[in-house]
């Protein structure tokens, strides 16, 4: 049941936050706790601005605490979390498709988020079992949103080269902990399954990495450069064109005014090479 408490509680985040963004960013800090034991602020430090300000963030922050208190001392309750995390949206159009919470809860159940070992055989067979008590309707309709997932997260070994492959291995070793790695990975993955623009995907690895590891941002960042022009086969005009189309068009104008991060950005866009 600890799986589903989490999704609920995140489906009630997602809900009562007006700002998609901020729920992003939520997201990005739930994705790789830190344990108590290490010199950074707890969890539950970092998530509190956003349950603040009204009585409904602050309620829904206090039913929090149990969560993010046992993500801060309990390493194995916050790989779970992550793995809720990550696997948020695919729950959130599943269960819209289910009569109730009582399927809903069985629907996660029925994927083993809590047991970290189980093979994808052992899954499989978990989460069959759960289609086989569905309408003929219904199941049909969340066969087609579990193979739409599937086909989406194929869609990195389908269309990247092996260097783009290769540079994951760098990623993994300039990153250098099991834990953030896994969470830098997971938000790639939303950017290919749920097609999220590589600019939001950047912002949101480098909050992950300025707030747990900053000091291998300037060693990341060519990498992602890398992979970023191995995926990119559109051909530009000019250096405008190029930022107009993926910083400016698609949500990216919040990353370019922050000042925090316009030196970084600017580094980043000056290292790019734009074929005429």
């Amino acid at each position: 049941m600890a799986a589903f408490i989490i999704y609920k509680f995140l489906c009630k985040a997602d809900e009562l936050f007006n700002n998609p963004q901020e729920f992003t960013d939520l997201l990005t800090l739930l994705r790789s706790p830190v344990t108590a034991t290490d010199n950074s602020r707890s969890l539950l430090e970092l998530t509190a601005p956003h349950f603040q300000n009204n009585p409904p963030r602050q309620q829904l922050g206090a039913q929090a605490i149990p969560i993010l208190t046992a993500a801060d001392y309990d390493p194995a309750y916050a790989a779970l979390l992550t793995r809720v995390v990550d696997s948020f949206g695919t729950l959130k159009q599943v269960t819209a498709l289910l009569r109730d919470e009582v399927e809903s809860s069985a629907f996660v159940h029925s994927l083993l988020l809590e047991e970290p070992n189980a093979t994808h055989h052992q899954v499989m067979s978990s989460l069959n079992g759960f289609l086989q008590t569905l309408s003929m309707p219904i199941r049909e309709a969340v066969t087609d949103v579990l193979n739409s997932q599937r086909h989406s997260s194929d869609a990195f070994d389908e269309t990247h080269s092996d260097n783009s492959k290769s540079m994951l291995v760098q990623c993994e070793r300039i990153i250098d902990d099991e834990n953030l790695y896994n969470a830098f990975t997971a938000i790639l993955d939303q950017h290919y399954v749920n097609r999220i623009p590589w600019s939001d995907m950047m912002l949101q690895v480098y909050e992950l990495i300025k707030l747990h590891k900053p000091e291998i941002w300037e060693r990341l960042m060519p990498v992602l450069e890398y992979m970023r022009s191995e995926q990119d086969e559109e051909q530009y005009d000019s250096y405008e064109e190029y930022v107009r189309k993926n910083f400016l068009e698609d949500g990216g104008q919040q990353f370019l005014e922050s000042e925090a991060d316009r030196a970084e950005v600017e580094h980043m866009l000056g290292g790019l090479t734009v074929t005429k």
